[in-house]
């Protein structure tokens, strides 16, 4: 799934099952592989988990943990519906896993429903103080509520919590970015890309800052970078275009061309982050 000009919460979380071969009560050990090895394919894990639920085997424990992560897989099959069904299904067995309200607030967020999200954010954070990336969902449920201070304190949370998460200092860029605080956003976005350089969010990103900071020299090195991992990436080839001219090359109408014959609104979409 591309991560394009939007607020990103963090990974779901997959949970994995301890001892499973060791239990006599427990499925053979094909359906909890399959369930329980991350690995596996998202079609595997729905296979395995959906073995796990109708065994009548497993404890209340562990079939939340199958349910958890059936939830996990058809999240990313984009069955949004299935994975909060089953993430409601894990937390009526355990109410006491912060994963669980956690991936029910990313699935909710991936709907836009950010009032329901919210709290099971904060119902993660109070079962787990700890985890940094129930802070940095949070923050993206506040950002989406254009409450950017908020969203700001709890990334550096998240931050002091986990200093190696490269979304945690990319998401706190973008909400920079969104302030207009373009030379704390690109701080940010240099840290998120020393990190994992493979990840094409904060190159965009920087490229939209260093555009709004008229360094379009700079702003075209991160666009070309982004459409190096992904040629098609929309937002990535309009932004190119559009610094290529300011450059005064006039190539870049065909940056700009090919990015309105994919998306024809991308005019308008980059336009609320200054580039125009």
């Amino acid at each position: 799934m591309h991560l394009r000009l939007r607020d990103v919460a963090s990974a779901i979380v997959f949970v994995a099952v301890l001892g499973h071969a060791g239990t006599t009560r427990a499925q053979p050990l094909p359906a909890w592989t399959l369930c329980s090895v991350e690995s596996m394919s998202a079609e595997q894990r729905v296979s395995g988990c959906t073995m796990v639920i109708n065994s009548g085997a497993e404890s209340q424990t562990r079939l939340a943990i199958a349910y958890n992560n059936r939830g996990y897989a058809y999240l990313e099959r984009g069955e949004n519906e299935r994975a909060l069904a089953d993430f409601d299904a894990a937390i009526r067995l355990n109410q006491n896993e912060a994963a669980y309200f956690y991936n029910r607030a990313n699935a909710l967020l991936a709907k836009g429903d950010v009032t329901r999200a919210l709290p099971d954010y904060d119902q993660a954070i109070k079962l787990n103080p700890k985890s940094a990336h129930a802070y940095a969902g949070r923050a993206t449920a506040y950002s989406k509520r254009r409450d950017y201070d908020r969203a700001i304190a709890d990334l550096n949370e998240a931050i002091r919590l986990d200093g190696k998460l490269p979304r945690a200092y990319s998401n706190r860029g973008i909400v920079y970015v969104r302030k207009r605080e373009f030379t704390l956003a690109v701080a940010d976005f240099d840290q998120a890309i020393r990190l994992d350089r493979g990840y094409s969010t904060p190159y965009l990103y920087r490229g939209v800052a260093n555009y709004n900071r008229a360094l379009y020299q700079e702003a075209v090195a991160d666009f070309d970078n982004v459409l190096r991992l992904d040629p098609r990436y929309v937002e990535a080839l309009y932004g190119r275009g559009m610094a290529r001219l300011k450059l005064g090359d006039t190539g870049g109408n065909t940056d700009v061309a090919a990015a309105k014959s994919l998306q024809s609104d991308i005019a308008t979409t980059m336009a609320e982050f200054g580039v125009k």
